[in-house]
């Protein structure tokens, strides 16, 4: 029962490994590949025992330096964003200020015009008050409170 046990894990894990080649590759491009290497076991065995000592104790090292190389990149990456992120944020304290006083003076700008236009009107109505007749509308229902103005010439 103990020597069934690592077995069973085995036979699990290249169950798994088989299941992830069948995903990669379709059965014909397996049965070519593994009649390939079968047939270069057979003809070279100590050119392919090398090989397979070689890549058995070489694939962790590249896999550590794989996961190395990505953690350095998402790390950099990380720190690119942390890096913008807090610039902007600077940005965005000097910009809302900046935006306050914009809105202020157009504010002022817009209250500045509106007031001349408002004097404006009441002063071209006080100096062309005697060469204007002021008619009444019948109804009072007349746009600007019944009240309209016609140019008269003194002549």
């Amino acid at each position: 029962m103990v020597v069934l046990e690592p077995r069973r894990r085995v036979s699990a894990l290249l169950a798994a490994l088989m299941g992830a080649v069948d995903r990669v590759a379709d059965k014909e491009t397996r049965s070519r590949v593994y009649a390939g290497v079968g047939a270069f076991a057979r003809e070279s065995p100590l050119l392919a025992s090398f090989l397979l000592a070689q890549l058995l104790l070489s694939v962790l090292p590249l896999l550590l330096f794989a996961s190395f190389a990505f953690s350095t990149l998402l790390l950099a990456l990380s720190a690119a964003v942390a890096f913008s992120l807090f610039w902007i944020g600077v940005a965005l304290l000097v910009l809302v200020p900046t935006l306050c006083v914009t809105l202020s003076l157009g504010v002022g700008v817009w209250l500045w015009a509106v007031g001349c236009w408002v004097i404006g009107w009441w002063v071209w109505g006080i100096l062309f008050a005697g060469r204007a007749k002021r008619e009444e509308s019948v109804n009072g229902d007349a746009v600007g409170g019944g009240r309209t103005y016609e140019v008269v010439d003194e002549n």
